[in-house]
């Protein structure tokens, strides 16, 4: 069974949330959801994200979930707390969203 740090795991699948973010369309409830195929530490892993929007006024995320699945089935486990984890990527992203709409408000 491969193990992966719950707050690592996370935290790459925030960034591939990021990186993604002008490309993803809410939707009416102002949920974002997307999926990202990628390696750990030399293994096919799938990064499920879904990101929920509460407060359109900030644009804040206020609801971040993530999963992690081996390619071809395999079990993963994770180590760490997933709410710590959690807590950690709803802080990357939405430093990100304040830094995206400080330069939309320049333009």
């Amino acid at each position: 069974m491969k193990r992966v740090d719950a707050e690592r795991g996370a935290l790459l699948c925030a960034a591939h949330f990021v990186a993604d973010y002008e490309n993803l369309l809410p939707s009416v409830s102002g949920k974002y959801a997307a999926d990202y195929d990628t390696t750990i530490d030399g293994e096919a892993v799938t990064l499920s994200c879904t990101c929920i929007r509460s407060d359109k006024q900030s644009g804040r995320i206020e609801t971040f979930l993530f999963r992690i699945e081996q390619a071809g089935g395999g079990e993963i486990s994770m180590e760490g707390e997933y709410s710590a984890a959690c807590r950690s990527a709803l802080r990357f992203i939405n430093a990100y969203l304040r830094l995206l709409k400080n330069q939309m408000c320049r333009l």
